[in-house]
């Protein structure tokens, strides 16, 4: 999922490369295997996204192929629109596809706060920037009386002795009303997430790797589903 942003990014450079390689006059072989490797970046992001960004992605496409067409007859006239519509329509279009898309599955709370070292790969700085996220939100929802200088799993123990907290998530969240059992369920997951993941990336260095890190990322970004956005 949050692969998607590394994706995007590749993409966006392959096509300015390639573009970069037009305007210099290259090999029209050369041209063609930058283009093949552009529509394999271009399936592997409609693959991840789907059908929120298979619009713009075809435009891209089908802008590709007539520049390379006009191109090899050597008419640069009759390319030079495309070129204007990949970078000022047909990028922006996907990268806007993807951020939409992005915005409807992680939690813009969790996105903001791991954003900076996921994309520069810093992936567990990124799980450890996703738990503090979580404490925060889980210290805002459950008030400073009971919840401070707290973290981890204390922190979730705390938080769920607050009637309005267990009150907010018991009728808010996106599953409906939780049953009893549900709401201790939700605390044994999210105490038990703290436990594992947290503890793991607080106290050692763990080289995870990108799926690894989305892994953990998406299960804080599950919890956080349950916990109301405080305005």
């Amino acid at each position: 999922m949050l692969s998607a942003q590394n994706q995007l990014v590749d993409l966006i450079s392959q096509v300015h490369g390639f573009l970069t390689r037009v305007n210099v006059g290259a090999e029209i072989g050369e041209l063609r295997l930058r283009k093949a490797r552009i529509v394999e970046a271009l399936d592997q992001l409609e693959t991840t996204v789907g059908e929120p960004a298979a619009g713009a992605i075809g435009q891209v496409s089908n802008h590709l192929n007539w520049l390379l067409r006009w191109y090899e007859r050597s008419k640069p006239d009759n390319y030079a629109s495309d070129i204007v519509d990949l970078y000022e329509h047909d990028l922006p279009a996907v990268a806007a596809a993807v951020a939409e898309w992005l915005n409807a599955q992680v939690d813009p709370r969790l996105m903001s706060a791991v954003n900076r070292s996921w994309m520069a790969q810093h992936y567990a700085s990124a799980v450890r920037e996703a738990f503090i996220c979580l404490e925060s939100e889980l210290r805002v929802n459950a008030g400073p009386s009971g919840s401070s200088g707290m973290s981890g799993d204390k922190l979730v123990t705390a938080a769920f002795k607050s009637v309005a907290f267990t009150d907010a998530i018991r009728h808010d969240g996106f599953m409906g009303e939780l049953t009893d059992g549900e709401l201790k369920g939700l605390e044994y997951f999210l105490r038990g997430t703290f436990l594992l993941f947290r503890n793991a990336t607080a106290h050692r260095e763990v080289a995870y790797s990108a799926v690894e890190a989305e892994g953990i990322i998406l299960t804080v970004n599950h919890c956080l589903r349950f916990i109301p956005q405080q305005v």
